[in-house]
């Protein structure tokens, strides 16, 4: 049996939701759904400017179709439209200055078999590369704040695509070192603003979201002196919009987590169907399954949802 490393984090993070997933459920492609819709995309252009293709224009023709929308949908896509247009902008820059090492694989699936399972992990890992000797596996993630490394530690699905790597020996193939971390490729989903001139010409002290840079050509724009802006362009040095930060497991870390999976995985292979609710404040915009989950609860008529809302996909294998 196949299960795919996304499966066992749905899996632990909601039993319902895995289960409608197994069924082959899956809300209508045109249905814009914010965070989730905006994830997969910057996701697939980043790949692509990793392949050698233009992110741009691969976000224009991600965006292209976004089907029949609502009022407040339609002005939520727009803006997301323009933020990931100027993200995608920005990090090709911030790429082509900071990355330091060569690419062996994007979108990258491994296939490791669990000791003590029947069950085949397949994994597909977003950048596989050579850094320093090692072998590193790279991690996307759009987020609103910089994820920190204390959070990041407990990341389970990295650190069950590290333990396959170990597993595997993947390193030796490529003839590198086990660097023993992933490294988080985080983008912050902002771009710069413009800082504001004051009436009397003098460029505004505000505390925006810009770059050092911006700020010093708007303030040289203004026919005013960097210098006397110092303190200003200083903070400003403390503004991210991309940040990278390796997570390090050891061992015995990645042996527990070789442990688990065996527990984990026996579960998820017990039964066909799982009946409870994991119940959060952020299923509304992490999970696709929402309304059916609501209509569920209260008895309502679910299969009216599904004919309306989702179809059904191959369940893979």
């Amino acid at each position: 049996m196949r299960i795919h490393v996304t499966d066992i984090h749905e899996f632990k993070r909601c039993r319902k939701r895995y289960s409608y997933k197994k069924q082959g459920l899956k809300k209508v492609k045109d249905t814009f759904s914010g965070n989730l819709w905006f994830g997969i995309g910057i996701h697939k252009c980043l790949a692509g400017l990793y392949q050698g293709f233009n992110p741009i224009d691969m976000w224009r023709e991600y965006t292209a179709n976004p089907g029949n929308l609502s009022e407040e949908d339609a002005l939520a896509f727009s803006e997301a439209v323009v933020l990931g247009t100027n993200m995608l902008i920005g990090y090709s820059d911030f790429a082509s200055t900071q990355d330091d090492f060569n690419v062996l694989g994007v979108e990258k699936e491994l296939t490791c078999k669990v000791p003590g399972t029947r069950v085949t992990l397949v994994a597909t890992i977003d950048l596989l590369v050579e850094r320093m000797g090692k072998l590193v596996a790279y991690d996307h993630k759009t987020q609103k704040r910089f994820s920190t490394e204390s959070e990041l530690e407990l990341d389970h699905q990295m650190s069950v695509y590290l333990w396959m790597i170990r597993e595997l020996g993947l390193a030796r193939e490529y003839g590198l070192g086990f660097g023993g971390y992933n490294m988080y490729n985080m983008l912050r989903k902002s771009y710069p603003s413009i800082p504001n001139i004051n009436k009397n010409g003098t460029v505004s002290r505000q505390l925006i979201d810009t770059t050092p840079e911006i700020y010093i050509d708007t303030v040289i724009k203004a026919g005013e002196n960097p210098t006397d802006y110092a303190d200003m362009i200083e903070k400003l040095q403390k503004v991210k919009f991309f940040h990278r930060l390796p997570v390090y497991r050891s061992n015995v870390e990645l042996d527990g987590v070789g442990e688990r999976l065996v527990y984990d995985l026996r579960e998820m292979t017990s039964s066909k169907t799982f009946t409870s609710f994991n119940e959060r404040y952020d299923c509304t915009y992490e999970c696709s399954y929402t309304d059916l989950c609501k209509c569920e609860r209260v008895k309502g008529d679910t299969q009216t949802i599904i004919d309306e809302m989702y179809t059904y996909e191959e369940v893979r294998k």
